[in-house]
């Protein structure tokens, strides 16, 4: 019996599990989706007014950008009117992801004729707005942060986006880039060798 507990102890001494969690951030392009899953955003538009538009190749846009302060070159623009809300039809970008934390960066417009109204859903769940008033600056802000939520379970999330007017003032949304972070798991065996 007292070899028994001898050769526990040595097996436990010998061979043990180390288990790391170790994270990283990986980029979803507007344009070119997630390189690492190769998953793209997903555009709606209302049937009544222009589609979201690539900015970079957009014809009809009235805003473009410096193509070296974005992400990859790329922004997605779209505009919101009160018609396309009262159709109960409006702008959206769902986006897909698996990992612990997410953020939304897009560029905010100076003093223009519209704003910038916002909403998320998180998994179905509504979470917060963003508003941005364009008469109180007078350069373009590359990199804003609009959205962010941090301490998600390691799972696959739905983020969706909602792009909609306040009475009677356009809503503008030009949609850059999301960072999500993801927890890699790794177990690492390891061998170590104690004397009894």
């Amino acid at each position: 019996m007292l070899a028994r507990y001898f050769l526990l102890f040595l097996f436990a001494g010998i061979s043990r599990t180390l288990h790391t969690s170790s994270t990283s951030n990986r980029t979803i392009d507007d344009e070119y989706g997630d390189i690492s899953t190769g998953r793209k955003p997903r555009y709606h538009s209302p049937q009544s007014s222009n589609p979201w538009a690539l900015g970079s190749t957009c014809g009809y846009c009235h805003i473009q950008l410096d193509p070296t302060q974005v992400q990859n070159g790329t922004w997605h623009d779209a505009t919101c009117s009160l018609l396309d809300q009262l159709t109960l039809d409006t702008y959206t970008v769902t986006i897909q992801f698996t990992g612990i934390a997410v953020y939304v960066y897009g560029v905010l417009a100076p003093d223009t004729d519209t704003q910038t109204f916002l909403d998320f859903t998180l998994d179905g769940v509504s979470e917060r707005s963003f508003e941005h008033d364009s008469t109180s600056s007078t350069e373009f802000t590359y990199n804003a942060l609009v959205f962010s939520k941090t301490n998600l379970d390691n799972t696959e999330h739905t983020l969706q986006i909602l792009l909609h007017p306040l009475l009677f003032i356009n809503s503008l949304f030009l949609f850059d880039y999301v960072i999500y972070t993801i927890e890699d798991d790794t177990k690492t065996p390891q061998l170590q060798h104690q004397t009894p």
